[in-house]
């Protein structure tokens, strides 16, 4: 039995948040991470290297918008935070 997961990242356009997404994305092909992040001016997508894999998305959310955050769990099915 396959364990489905979808992973919200929240600011994961920054360093941290970046750096572990490089990692679990590839580790765990069989998840769904989706990435909520604002882009202050310390987020930059260009360090999300697996932008174009299968089980990656983004989404230009800041976590503060309550009723965006309920569509992003509703429209996703968000598991795990």
């Amino acid at each position: 039995m396959e364990n489905k997961r979808t992973i919200l990242v929240t600011g994961g356009a920054g360093f941290i948040g970046s750096t572990l997404l490089n990692h679990l994305v590839i580790k765990y092909p069989t998840y769904t991470f989706i990435n909520v992040d604002s882009l202050t001016a310390v987020a930059d997508l260009d360090n999300i290297d697996v932008s174009e894999s299968q089980n990656y998305s983004f989404v230009q959310v800041d976590i503060r918008d309550k009723v965006a955050l309920e569509e992003i769990f509703k429209t996703h099915g968000i598991t795990d935070i």
